[in-house]
């Protein structure tokens, strides 16, 4: 997962990574340097996806997002 400074751009700041099972996965970080986030997917197969949508974090803690990436 990355955290960006504007809503239209690629990741700045790696936040860290996670497995995903059934599509979901959960990050925990102790601050987030920018509101927005954005995240990739990696398959040892495909390789790793493009960005995925950026989604605007509340700058409230915790924060749990519904990140679906297709």
């Amino acid at each position: 997962m990355f955290a960006i400074s504007t809503d239209d751009g690629e990741g700045e700041v790696y936040l860290g990574s996670a497995t995903a099972t059934s599509g979901n996965f959960t990050l925990e970080v102790a601050a987030l340097p920018y509101a927005y986030l954005t995240t990739t997917a990696t398959d040892p197969t495909d390789g790793t996806s493009e960005f995925s949508a950026v989604f605007t974090a509340p700058m409230v803690y915790p924060i749990y997002l519904p990140i679906v990436l297709r």
